[in-house]
């Protein structure tokens, strides 16, 4: 990825970062946290999103509600 593209992706991030602060919130209480994280942040998060929904999959298998 080249400057132009990295400067570019972070300007989207920061846009979509204000989008979710303006955004409405349930009672008017604003309880997001936003962060932009990094590629390393990106892989670490994408790893436990990954364990979630391995747990979630092998939950469904062992529950009724996970039946078809």
């Amino acid at each position: 990825m080249n400057i132009l593209e990295k400067s570019g992706l972070e300007i989207i991030a920061k846009l979509m970062a204000v989008s979710g602060r303006t955004a409405p919130k349930s009672g008017g209480i604003d309880h997001v946290r936003i962060i932009i994280a990094g590629s390393r942040e990106q892989k670490s998060i994408a790893a436990t999103m990954k364990k979630i929904g391995e747990r979630f999959v092998a939950n469904c298998r062992t529950t009724s509600w996970g039946r078809r």
